[in-house]
């Protein structure tokens, strides 16, 4: 259930302009790796906590059932934005069930149709279930980052959702 939770609070990070503002500070990342997996800007990560919390609380999920799937969640997030490139056929079949690293690459890729996709965080079902799988395919030279803008140093991306240049995005 958290995961399910997980997978529309992603959405909903790319489809609201607000929201939007924080999390491009994640994806302005010009090279994936696990580092990435924790480049948040620290507004969202409240956003983010608080928003969680109360889903926790109304749903009623135990607290051992939380710890246990922040700790896979953890360890998930870290491995799909790894560099690793698995064997094909393994990462093919370990893609069915979770999410790989050549499905979160589409999703940091620097083009707005791929990143705009690829929302799920642990099980990968979630995108084929809604229909937000990108039929595009990770490849070696892939640009990462957003579409238009690069990486700035950390001043600017603490600043970025405040500034009306951040808002480079139109409500879908």
């Amino acid at each position: 259930m958290l995961d399910f939770w997980i997978y529309w609070w992603h959405r909903l990070n790319h489809r609201w302009p607000l929201l939007w503002r924080f999390h491009e500070v994640h994806h302005l990342d010009e090279f994936l790796d696990a580092t990435s997996a924790l480049r948040f800007h620290s507004g969202e990560v409240l956003l983010s906590a608080v928003v969680r919390a109360l889903v926790i609380v109304v749903a009623g999920v135990p607290l051992a059932s939380v710890v246990v799937f922040e700790t896979v969640l953890a360890v998930v997030v870290m491995f799909h934005h790894s560099n690793l490139r698995l064997p094909r056929a393994f990462e093919r079949a370990l893609s069915l069930v979770i999410v790989t690293p050549s499905i979160y690459w589409v999703h940091h890729h620097a083009t707005r149709t791929d990143t705009d996709s690829n929302y799920s965080t642990v099980l990968s079902v979630w995108d084929r279930l809604f229909g937000s799988r990108s039929p595009s395919r990770r490849v070696v030279d892939m640009a990462i980052g957003v579409e238009g803008h690069h990486e700035e140093p950390i001043a600017g991306l603490l600043m970025r959702p405040f500034l009306p240049a951040a808002a480079s995005r139109q409500e879908i």
